[in-house]
């Protein structure tokens, strides 16, 4: 629930949209809340910590029980909390309230799979982001807020000459594939930079995140810049021509950004590949994925390139804009019962 959050900042944003249309919302969140109120939300924190399993638990109970037996009837929306709606999958059966939980992550999880049984609906973004299938299964897209748009200052040179990546840096955001890959453009011309945004996502990432800014801390066209909030994702997009990704797993949120703020973006991202690019096949050779689709852009016409921005940009806004997901989210939430 704080918008400088580098993973869930959005989750305020959908908080703050459900406000405008619900009577009230009581919202439990992991953090301790540190940003502006929103009108008709009440926020309380469990306050979890990683590792302290049995203090969590015990802290998460006496903070949601309370709430369970206050809205016993009702429904409550979960947003990637699969191990916490495990902890309550049972006590919302028992109590008629209507369980609804938003998981978008390729990888399976054991908390996923026991709660399953118990939720009502499965809401995700894809097919490909979600490792169940099955009836209770919802599509809903990403949900990116188009007024980024607005910002839109200038569209990208072509050829691009700044390339960027927005997003954790992770092992499995595949950081030296997409370097690289771009060494060889950058041997032919000096005038090629990229630029990271964003921190691990934990403290196990740590090494891995100190290791390649040691080793890069002397490069003249790799820059680390570390995390950046939201609010500045439009502006500092602006600054670039192209996005570059590597991430074999679910659709990356970032991409689909980049997409409606109108950069070039090169992905080996299967569910990228599958949904904006046309003719183009996943390939697990992630390296090669990325180096022919650098290939084709910089062998690509400008007239060629500049039409398809536009493609994708309007194919994100249908697919993936934020008004669209929070619309198709309440249709779920306020299902009739006869419906269910």
């Amino acid at each position: 629930m704080n918008s400088i959050s580098q993973v869930f900042s959005h989750q305020r944003r959908i908080v703050l949209e459900l406000s405008k249309r619900l009577e009230s919302i009581d919202v439990v969140s992991s953090e301790t809340f540190k940003d502006a109120p929103i009108e008709n939300v009440e926020i309380f924190s469990t306050e979890w910590r990683i590792g302290k399993t049995y203090r969590n638990i015990v802290k998460f109970y006496l903070v949601t029980m309370p709430l369970l037996i206050k809205h016993r009837g009702g429904t409550l929306f979960s947003h990637m909390t699969d191990v916490q709606s495990a902890l309550i999958a049972i006590p919302c059966k028992l109590l008629r309230i209507r369980h609804i939980l938003w998981y978008a992550h390729k990888s399976p999880s054991k908390f996923l799979k026991f709660c399953y049984p118990f939720i009502d609906v499965l809401c995700t973004s894809t097919r490909g982001s979600c490792p169940i299938s099955g009836k209770k299964v919802i599509l809903l897209g990403q949900a990116i807020d188009a007024s980024i748009a607005r910002d839109i200052t200038r569209l990208p040179n072509v050829p691009p000459k700044s390339w960027y990546h927005v997003g954790r840096i992770d092992p499995s955001k595949n950081i030296e594939v997409i370097i690289d890959s771009l060494e060889a453009l950058h041997s032919k011309d000096q005038e090629i930079q990229l630029h990271f945004y964003g921190s691990p996502s934990s403290s196990n990432y740590e090494d891995y995140y100190n290791l390649l800014r040691s080793k890069y801390a002397q490069s003249d066209w790799i820059f680390f810049h570390g995390q950046i909030p939201y609010s500045r994702l439009a502006e500092v997009s602006m600054l670039h021509d192209a996005f570059i990704n590597a991430f074999w797993g679910s659709l990356d949120k970032a991409i689909v950004e980049a997409l409606v703020l109108k950069r070039i973006v090169v992905s080996a991202n299967p569910e990228y590949l599958s949904e904006f690019e046309n003719g183009i096949s996943p390939n697990t050779n992630i390296s090669h994925q990325v180096q022919a689709q650098i290939s084709a852009l910089y062998t690509s016409s400008l007239e060629k390139v500049k039409m398809d921005i536009e493609r994708k940009h309007r194919l994100a806004l249908a697919s993936h804009e934020l008004n669209g997901w929070i619309m198709r989210l309440l249709d779920v939430i306020q299902e009739p019962a006869d419906k269910r």
